[in-house]
């Protein structure tokens, strides 16, 4: 169980290396599934003849007890943890919901599909208090990693968390690294987001407002017409406020040659891996 937590933080400390398992070109983007890490992929790693027949009927669709189902999920076994969750979840006999977020959190990180949708439907009830801080860096990179991979749920979610800023606080660093690689409409409603952030900060540098500004330009693109009003509502808002900055033409101009070639956002430089984290 330790073992696979400190192997969930020290994959998902680097979201991009997340491996999408459908391609966003042929797969409807809410069923694009992520696999972090292998999990249990041979019943030959499992330690004892009992849970390995456990894990046989579970294959082949029979009933195991909750405490097989525990143990093979703690082991790493991502459709165990996903039976588990379940479970859990339609008993509803006072176990913690960030307990139930864990284990589809599990199953999320092996790829199994449906886990993802489990675990925003969990998080969504959750608060910061509710998630010890090693928890919360796991669940949320499992989240980002989806999200990079263009999963439309995690998007929205993530999306929802930066607004009430619950369950992981604070995610407009990372929303940035998810922009960088999203298209379509996900992008468009995370540049609006972001825009709107830079907008309410009353230390915003000419900077951060350029990079409001294309971000809105990109939010005006979107298919929804919410968004699209939204984003042409506060272009000139924008532009107001960067015609009142005295340094923007020097800004601009140090943008143009830091910029050519690359993307305006910049990267943001990711958690440090961490050897070990208990739950």
């Amino acid at each position: 169980m330790r073992n696979l937590i400190a192997a969930l933080v020290l994959v998902c400390a680097a979201p991009h290396t997340a491996i999408a398992q459908s391609s966003p070109d042929t797969v409807a983007p809410e069923r694009i599934t992520v696999r972090i890490v292998a999990g249990i992929t041979s019943s030959r790693q499992l330690p004892s003849a009992a849970l390995t027949r456990a894990r046989t009927t579970l294959s082949q669709g029979g009933d195991v007890r909750s405490s097989q189902l525990r143990q093979l999920a703690d082991l790493g076994d991502g459709f165990a943890a996903l039976r588990f969750a379940q479970r859990l979840e339609q008993q509803n006999n006072g176990v913690p919901k960030s307990d139930i977020a864990h284990y589809y959190g599990m199953a999320a990180a092996t790829g199994r599909g449906g886990s993802i949708t489990g675990l925003i439907r969990m998080l969504d009830q959750l608060s910061a208090s509710d998630l010890s801080a090693s928890r919360a860096l796991v669940l949320k990179n499992i989240m980002m990693s989806y999200a990079l991979a263009g999963n439309s749920h995690a998007v929205d979610a993530v999306l929802r968390y930066q607004l009430r800023q619950q369950p992981f606080g604070p995610l407009e660093d990372e929303l940035i690294v998810v922009l960088n690689t999203a298209t379509g409409e996900g992008a468009a409603k995370m540049g609006l987001q972001i825009a709107m952030t830079i907008l309410r900060n009353p230390d915003a540098t000419t900077l951060d407002l350029l990079r409001a500004q294309q971000y809105l330009q990109l939010a005006a693109t979107a298919t929804s017409i919410e968004t699209t009003l939204t984003a042409q509502n506060m272009l000139p808002l924008i532009e107001a406020k960067l015609q009142s900055r005295p340094d923007l033409a020097r800004v601009t101009a140090e943008r143009s040659a830091d910029q050519v070639g690359t993307t305006l956002i910049s990267p943001v430089a990711r958690p440090s891996p961490q050897p070990e984290v208990t739950q």
